[in-house]
């Protein structure tokens, strides 16, 4: 069984970002502009990321 991987995909990217003190919250989504995949592969909805950093 051969398999196709590969291609490319553009996203948007909004973002929030709120900081307290010595905390930062971070969160986003990324959104599909181009999807140019190979063969059979899925195509993605969105992406999402939250992130909590701390600076000490």
């Amino acid at each position: 069984m051969e398999r196709h991987l590969g291609g490319n995909q553009w996203f948007l990217s909004p973002g929030l970002m709120w900081t307290h003190q010595n905390f930062a919250f971070k969160a986003g989504l990324q959104l599909p502009v181009i999807d140019d995949l190979s063969a059979d592969q899925e195509q993605d909805d969105y992406r999402a990321k939250i992130e909590l950093e701390w600076h000490l």
